[in-house]
């Protein structure tokens, strides 16, 4: 089966080419690429930067960028949209790529809720990307800031990073030079998830298997009445969310 990653995006692109350098080193083959990534331009930038270089090295490598319409993850409302979104991005791709989960890059919000979706998407494994002298890599980094916004500006992209040798470097170093971290990620049981849904859409409490409605209760995603589960607005959210990954 292709294989597919999906990255958060921050102000470090290079984690994701060489993660993607890691992949094809496993024999993988991977074959699209999906960055998400926020409005903000440093960010979008680096996300034009990676496109480029995976199209500069393996140009049938197919990258695209999901841009979500704020600078940050930063209330509530902004978490579920990234967060169902997300579902429904990867809900689309599952079944035909094996998918790999990069949190490495992106605000906390999104990396944490990317993660999650590991608990609930059985073929997707989670990974982080770090390197071994991090003062090192970011004094390169650093350095290149202002020809990484050129290129998100300029009119050829492709000859524009093909001008500027320092690139190759920044985004493909040697293996040596970084690790690569797989996190530990169960996928919750379907028949778990069925109880969850069932009790989100109100049913009788007593209907709801493995006292997962007692469990819901305490964390607030619904309330009992007469016998009954009514889920709360939190609770109204996450079966927005359910629906998607069921």
């Amino acid at each position: 089966m292709p294989a597919a990653i999906v990255a958060t995006m921050g102000l470090s692109p290079p984690v994701v080419t060489e993660f993607l350098q890691h992949l094809i080193s496993r024999g993988e083959d991977v074959r699209r690429i999906v960055l998400l990534s926020t409005e903000e331009k440093e960010v979008l930038a680096g996300s034009k930067l990676v496109e480029t270089a995976v199209r500069a090295r393996y140009p049938k490598i197919e990258v695209i960028t999901e841009v979500f319409p704020y600078q940050d993850v930063d209330n509530e409302e902004r978490s579920f949209d990234f967060l169902i979104r997300t579902s429904k991005l990867i809900s689309d791709l599952r079944g035909k790529y094996r998918l790999y989960l990069l949190i490495s890059g992106g605000r906390k919000v999104m990396s944490l809720e990317l993660a999650m979706m590991g608990l609930f998407f059985p073929l997707s494994d989670v990974y982080h990307v770090i390197a071994r002298d991090v003062k090192v890599a970011n004094i390169l980094l650093e350095s290149l800031r202002e020809k990484i916004m050129e290129l998100y500006k300029a009119g050829d992209p492709l000859s524009f990073y093909r001008s500027v040798e320092e690139f190759e470097r920044l985004m493909w170093p040697p293996q040596t030079e970084y690790n690569v971290v797989r996190l530990p990620s169960i996928p919750y049981p379907d028949e778990v998830l069925r109880e969850v849904v069932k009790a989100l859409r109100g049913a009788r409490k007593d209907e709801v298997k493995f006292n997962i409605a007692v469990l819901m209760e305490q964390l607030g995603l619904i309330q009992v009445s007469g016998g009954k589960t009514i889920p709360t607005e939190y609770g109204r959210k996450m079966l927005e969310f359910l629906r998607e990954i069921m």
